[in-house]
């Protein structure tokens, strides 16, 4: 099969953090064994996904990653609209990593 991707950039995409997952907890919201924070662009992970084997049944398919131009990791990208109201801004996007492993949890992240 043939996927194509608009790679676009990371907001969190100038750094790697966190700890990588333990297959044995994957979930839906956590699937593929990397950081918390990969720091990749979306196209970059389709091809580590690919790459890897990691598709259902470990199906492979041609892969075409359209770039964005004039795009690197050393590049501070704002995003040009909220991509959640719960993420309203650049400090938040920065934030959410942290915040989001409480999730799960009892513990208010003070949604409302």
């Amino acid at each position: 099969k043939k996927m194509i991707v608009l790679d676009r950039p990371n907001p969190n995409g100038m750094y790697v953090d966190g700890p990588i997952l333990d297959m044995k907890h994957k979930s839906g919201v956590g699937w593929l064994p990397i950081p918390v924070v990969h720091g990749m662009t979306l196209g970059e992970l389709a091809l580590m996904i690919n790459g890897e084997g990691w598709l259902p049944g470990g199906k492979v398919c041609d892969v075409t990653v359209i770039p964005c131009r004039n795009y690197t990791h050393q590049t501070r990208y704002k995003l040009p609209i909220a991509p959640s109201p719960n993420l309203p801004n650049t400090h938040a996007i920065y934030l959410y990593p942290s915040t989001c492993l409480f999730e799960g949890t009892v513990m208010s992240l003070g949604r409302g």
